[in-house]
C-alpha cells in the first residue's frame, strides 16, 4: 500500500492542503545533530545538500508520516 501512494504521487502534482515540508528528517529539525558530526567535510557539505533537496524538481513523492 505504501509503495502504491508513492508511485500514484511520484513527479505529479499533490492535493491542496498538504504541508510543503513534511516529515521530521530535514536538516531544520537535526540542527544539533549538524553541530556534533565528527565528519568536518560532510558537516560542511549539508547545508548546501539541503538546499538542493528543497529546490529538486525532480522524484518529488507524496511522504506519509
Amino acid at each position: 500500500l505504501l509503495a502504491k501512494i508513492h508511485a500514484t504521487y511520484f513527479e505529479r502534482k499533490l492535493p491542496e492542503g498538504l504541508w510543503e515540508q513534511a516529515c521530521y528528517w530535514h536538516l531544520e529539525t537535526r540542527l544539533s545533530e549538524l553541530r556534533d558530526m565528527s565528519d568536518k567535510r560532510l558537516q560542511s557539505a549539508a547545508p548546501a545538500l539541503d538546499r538542493r533537496l528543497r529546490q529538486a524538481t525532480r522524484g518529488m513523492t507524496l511522504l506519509h508520516g
